[in-house]
């Protein structure tokens, strides 16, 4: 089995391939883990190469990655997710945080809303 045989197998397992080009890697289905291990060497040549060979996406591209949730709020931090508890502003709950707060999809949205008018005032 070749490594692009194998890395498609993985794909239709549910896999999936993080392009970080500081440290690609593959996310794996726990059945699939020795297949991957009897061919780790060359899985990561492929997805290194198929790294340097991608066209990185254009700067003026703006890309919400959490999509409906905002990817910061200002005074907060950037979106996150952590284990589940109660929203600090409702009695909701989520697994969203922005820095340390834990926020509800409602309450991000509204404190994304009250940051932008505040920035327009």
């Amino acid at each position: 089995m070749t490594a692009e045989e194998v890395l498609a197998h993985i794909m239709q397992a549910g896999g999936r391939v993080i392009a970080d080009p500081a440290r690609p890697r593959v996310i794996v289905p726990l059945a699939l883990k020795s297949l991957v291990l009897a061919h780790k060497a060359a899985l990561r040549a492929l997805v290194l190469q198929s790294n340097e060979v991608a066209d990185p996406p254009p700067q003026t591209e703006t890309r919400e990655y959490a999509f409906p949730w905002p990817s910061a709020l200002t005074g907060l931090g950037p979106h996150a997710v952590g284990p589940f508890d109660i929203c600090s502003e409702c009695s909701g709950w989520s697994w969203v945080r922005y820095g340390h707060t834990v926020l509800c999809l409602t309450c991000a949205r509204h404190h994304l809303r009250e940051g932008q008018s505040g920035r327009e005032g």
